[in-house]
């Protein structure tokens, strides 16, 4: 009998390899597809010393007819527990296998999954709590590190692309990390595409 191994679904930050590696190791991973949930903006997070302005982070919410492409690894039990303080404001839950499928059609026996979901009601982006271009800067480039069209696949699949918040010059995101000139090119690309709102960090 296989041991079970313990899987963590990423469905924004925790797609990018490096982001991930700030706050602990994780194992193998594999893209996959997430069956019942939808994908949005939503969760409003305060600035550090600044109780009215911040940013929106990513949201997952329960969709019946929905499947949306993510991203598992492995991680043990140590690196579990630094993942639960990172997903502050949202609460780890268990997600059936019935609802994963592997992208490389393998199978996904002997994993258990879990995901972190808001812990509070979505809501949209605001112009006090904008979506920070750094923040997807490090989603959409997790994405690329799988492929094109998985990248692609998250920018249709999202919903609430209204206001972003331009603050490359000044990461107001706390686990942003590097990304690579061709993979911000691709970004602006997709949000003009998107005909999002553009705020420059000076003026909120």
């Amino acid at each position: 009998m296989n041991e079970m191994r313990t899987f963590i679904i990423g469905y924004g930050s925790l797609m990018n390899v490096a982001s991930r590696n700030l706050t602990g190791s994780t194992g193998d991973s594999f893209p996959m597809l997430l069956g019942g949930y939808r994908r949005e903006w939503g969760v409003p997070v305060n600035a550090l010393g600044k109780p009215t302005h911040g940013w929106t982070a990513m949201a997952v919410a329960e969709s019946y007819q929905s499947r949306i492409a993510v991203v598992a690894m492995e991680v043990d039990e140590s690196a579990l527990i630094r993942f639960d303080v990172r997903e502050r404001g949202y609460r780890r839950i268990a997600v059936p296998a019935s609802q994963c499928e592997r992208v490389d059609g393998k199978g996904i026996d002997a994993i258990t999954f879990f995901m972190y979901v808001p812990e509070i009601s979505v809501k949209p982006p605001t112009l006090t709590h904008p979506i920070a271009l750094t923040y997807i800067d490090v989603i959409a480039s997790g994405a690329l590190q799988v492929s094109p069209q998985f990248a692609k696949n998250f920018f249709e699949e999202c919903e609430g692309w209204t206001i972003v918040l331009d603050d490359r010059a000044n990461p107001q995101y706390e686990s942003a990390v590097k990304v690579s000139d061709e993979h911000r090119s691709y970004i602006d690309v997709q949000l003009k595409r998107l005909n999002v709102r553009m705020l420059q960090l000076s003026k909120i």
